[in-house]
């Protein structure tokens, strides 16, 4: 199956008087409501909050051999972990056609949400003292079935829900226009 990209496309304005400046004008408002969504924790309605703890960054922490990070247990915004994605947008202008997007491989499970699977190598890493440590903190936190859930199952299957940050709005269809009917000299 093809994977879907992050991508989204803009064309046919090259009948605009200064075709080049609109298209980067629309690159420049384009480039701003991606940061913006993360921002404003969704684009077109709110992002689903995750939940707390994130036992998938538990177990990044702990299978990197370190403590497990206090975000891990704390409501924070979403799609901000490293920044990664956040920092990865950009925009493209070939011939006319805008280019909007990223190429984190992990974005698209984030725009549209689906179904994925995350191995989980704990199981076999019980004997190691900083992972009898790290859930041993767990429990100590609170978080007994994260703690007994991480040391025994060696998958997690999860539904990612559509977090869409590379969404084109009617109030930015309108903007649009504006700025080509500018080009236009109207």
């Amino acid at each position: 199956m093809a994977e879907k990209q992050a991508i989204l496309e803009i064309g046919g304005l090259t009948k605009v008087k200064d075709f080049r400046s609109v298209m980067q004008q629309i690159a420049i408002y384009l480039q701003s409501q991606y940061i913006k969504a993360f921002e404003d924790q969704g684009r077109g309605g709110l992002w689903y909050r995750r939940k707390v703890p994130n036992v998938v960054g538990i177990i990044s922490d702990l299978k990197s051999g370190g403590a497990i990070k206090a975000r891990r247990f704390q409501e924070r915004p979403v799609l901000i972990d490293t920044g990664r994605l956040r920092m990865s947008g950009g925009t493209r202008i070939v011939g006319d056609k805008i280019f909007w997007g990223t190429n984190v491989p992990y974005a698209p499970i984030h725009q549209w949400g689906g179904n994925t699977v995350v191995d989980n190598p704990i199981p076999d890493m019980l004997e190691d003292k900083k992972i009898k440590k790290g859930l041993a903190e767990l429990k100590r936190k609170g978080f007994e079935r994260a703690s007994w859930t991480i040391a025994r199952k060696k998958q997690f299957k999860l539904k990612i829900p559509a977090r869409p940050f590379l969404e084109v709005l009617p109030e930015d269809i309108k903007i649009f226009k504006d700025i080509i009917h500018k080009g236009l000299g109207l």
